[in-house]
């Protein structure tokens, strides 16, 4: 992952906009190392430290769960969010 955060790259051939999605503030320091989403989708889920961090990234809002057993998380359409425990 990024160090402070993520970015969303949007547009097409000269007409890039890139927006940056920072980690929240007072969140964990041990952030997820990749994340895993649809194709296409918007969501993005990924697990750091007894954590399940998500990423909106059409809302740019990183929501941080804690799951202490969760081993593996993806998402599912439409805001769900799958973990493995």
């Amino acid at each position: 992952g990024c160090g402070t955060g993520a970015v969303r790259v949007t547009g097409g051939a000269g007409d890039l906009a890139v927006t940056a999605m920072p980690y929240p503030a007072g969140a964990p320091e041990q952030r997820p190392d990749r994340m895993q989403h649809r194709d296409r989708a918007d969501g993005f889920a990924g697990i750091a430290d007894a954590s399940v961090w998500v990423l909106d990234s059409r809302q740019r809002k990183w929501t941080v769960i804690p799951v202490p057993d969760a081993v593996a998380a993806n998402t599912a359409g439409d805001g769900t969010v799958l973990v493995l425990r």
